[in-house]
């Protein structure tokens, strides 16, 4: 049988396209799709475990608690593009806020160029629409925590048990309907992500910024 036409192995496989070899730039498109659904999953993941820390905290019998839920979840009703616009400013490296506390505290690397390095630019991104939602996150959990039976919490409190590992082994497992509508949200959310992307990065620099959605703009023009 002639070496060309033997059947290929369903490791190889992974390496063709239409039957013939990939090309380094479809190899590269691949690996960074896989890259981006594994950062959607740790964007949706950070966001639903800070939301949730935050709930627990702010369900506390706290002073001021009803304003701290306020400030956090204000961000996420504001219009992504204020929010890019807002940011693009702090994280100006020549004259953004952050760069200016950098310099006056000695604090240099909090003047670095964010956004238009290509290691840096996606985790960014990343960052500021996790800051944006958590406040949404933290909101469902506290809707959450009000629907858990309180004598369950006071069982465990009588047997020993507060603190972290009640929250942990109780609270957490009780409100696992919430977990999967944030999880079902964030994974929609992240798919639909343009004009914070758009407006911090435009994608860039050399695509390291690119999510589903700015993929497809920059393909259609």
């Amino acid at each position: 049988m002639d070496p060309e036409e033997r059947p290929l192995h369903p490791i190889e496989r992974d390496d063709r396209v239409d039957g013939r070899d990939e090309t380094p730039n479809e190899r590269a498109d691949r690996n960074w799709d896989e890259l981006l659904q594994e950062l959607r999953v740790m964007q949706t993941g950070t966001q639903i475990l800070t939301g949730f820390l935050l709930a627990v905290a702010l369900n506390q019998k706290l002073r001021g608690s009803t304003i701290y839920r306020a400030l956090f979840f204000i961000p996420a009703i504001l219009s992504p593009v204020v929010v890019g616009i807002v940011w693009q400013s702090i994280l100006d490296p020549f004259s953004g806020v952050l760069a200016q506390f950098g310099r006056a505290t000695g604090l240099t690397f909090l003047s670095g160029d964010y956004l238009t390095n290509p290691d840096t630019a996606i985790f960014t991104v990343i960052f500021v629409n996790v800051w944006m939602w958590t406040g949404f996150s933290m909101l469902f959990y506290l809707a959450g925590l009000q629907l858990v039976d309180t004598s369950v919490l006071e069982a465990a409190k009588i047997d020993g048990a507060n603190g972290f590992p009640t929250t942990v082994r109780i609270t957490f497992p009780l409100l696992k309907s919430t977990h999967l509508s944030l999880l079902l949200l964030g994974i929609i959310g992240s798919l639909k992500t343009f004009e914070l992307v758009y407006v911090l990065t435009q994608g860039g620099p050399a695509h390291a910024s690119e999510m589903l959605p700015t993929t497809l703009m920059v393909r259609q023009t």
